[in-house]
């Protein structure tokens, strides 16, 4: 006689279920929260999980142990290229973003700091950040709305850096930090390279080329 065992059911959405740990979700690139989808009461110790994101839906698969999650897959860190930037201030804005997939706030305002200072470097401007900020909107390279924005962006980074570490970043803050620094490099460096490609493109035209 042959003894089946029936496969755990899923649980339905309208059932409450545990919710795990916020993670980047490979799907849709947001950092949400995961449903557990997987009874896992059945299995003592360490056990599968199928975890899905209430932000897309998507469905993930895991390992936990008792309420911890040891690891998750697919995974996906994300990140963004940088266009017109200079490659070692692209690079640093690139590693900012990766640092926010990864849920690696405090490193990505610190990146992001760092993306502002390189960028008051390139223009050879010199002085602490304070100052190079103020002389990258006199020099026309920042709006002075933007240059605000930059000095936001300096202050989030000097207290992800010097701050009280007790302290937790919220990953919303964050972006918007992360998203204030692609605003700053798009007024210094991008918006003026497509201004240029665009014209160079209109002339082409009327010249018949």
């Amino acid at each position: 006689m042959t003894t089946t065992t029936d496969a755990p059911t899923v649980t339905p959405l309208s059932e409450e279920v545990e919710a795990m740990a916020a993670l980047v979700c490979p799907g849709c690139g947001a950092y949400s929260q995961f449903m557990n989808r997987y009874p896992g009461a059945a299995f003592p110790g360490e056990h599968p999980v199928a975890l899905q994101c209430v932000n897309c839906d998507m469905v993930i698969g895991g390992r936990e142990n008792g309420p911890a999650l040891l690891d998750h897959w697919p995974k996906k860190l994300g990140t963004k290229s940088f266009p017109d930037v200079p490659p070692g201030i692209a690079e640093a804005a690139s590693e900012a973003h990766t640092c926010m997939s990864a849920g690696a706030f405090r490193a990505a305002l610190a990146m992001a700091r760092a993306v502002v200072q390189g960028t008051a470097k390139h223009f050879k401007i010199k002085g602490d950040l304070y100052q190079a900020i103020d002389k990258l909107v006199d020099a026309g390279h920042l709006t002075k709305r933007q240059g605000e924005v930059a000095h936001e962006i300096r202050l989030w980074g000097n207290d992800a850096a010097h701050g009280d570490l007790s302290d937790e970043v919220d990953p919303a803050e964050a972006k918007e930090v992360v998203d204030f620094m692609d605003e700053v490099l798009y007024s210094a460096f991008q918006q003026e390279a497509r201004l240029l490609r665009i014209r160079d493109s209109r002339q082409s035209r009327t010249n018949g080329q």
